[in-house]
């Protein structure tokens, strides 16, 4: 299907226990998304040709995401890090927290499809410079993430596409966040209630 364009990136800190979130934070400037999905499928040979395929499921997705300004306030919620007098400590130890993120993409027909990635972690993302030239090139920000089964229900990931007779955004956030999302149009944090 053909997909034009990309809006409404969405994350969530997921409790690493309880896999509960309580708020859903909007992140401004996504440029792109990547999802790869990684499973295998493996071929039964039999009467000198393929017998049967047998798939081995979805063992985990990594998402990469281009932004064009991943703000600090994001930064130590998807990361895990610490801000003391407006520097960011990134220690050894460092362990990012899990989340869920979510994001849309317009349908070229009409509509949009809706993504989520229900478990995952960030990892640090690495940085580069480059000095200005005769011409601006703007440097942005990217980061990458692996995505894993949630224990509650085995999900990975979700795609809801809205012109689907039974799809409602307010079920496709609920059944990625866990909770009802108040207002999802709503362009800062979205408080939520259970």
């Amino acid at each position: 299907m053909a997909k034009i364009g990309l809006t409404d990136l969405r994350y969530a800190v997921v409790d690493s226990e309880t896999e509960q979130v309580t708020t859903v934070t909007r992140i401004r400037g996504a440029q792109s998304a990547k999802l790869d999905v990684s499973n295998e499928n493996e071929k039964i040979y039999a009467d000198d040709g393929v017998y049967a395929v047998i798939g081995s499921g979805i063992s985990d997705a990594k998402l990469e995401l281009g932004l064009a300004d991943l703000k600090q306030e994001d930064r130590t919620k998807i990361l895990g890090i610490k801000v003391v007098d407006g520097i960011e400590e990134y220690h050894k130890d460092t362990d990012p927290p899990y989340v869920c993120v979510t994001w849309k993409e317009k349908h070229h027909n009409k509509g949009y499809i809706y993504y989520a990635l229900l478990k995952g972690k960030f990892a640090i993302p690495s940085s580069e410079g480059k000095t200005k030239e005769d011409k601006v090139s703007a440097q942005t920000d990217s980061i990458e993430g692996q995505f894993m089964p949630r224990q509650k229900d085995e999900l990975v990931f979700l795609i809801g596409d809205d012109q689907h007779a039974d799809f409602t955004v307010e079920k496709f956030y609920k059944k990625a966040y866990g909770i009802t999302v108040t207002d999802p149009t709503q362009d800062t944090t979205v408080a939520l209630d259970k």
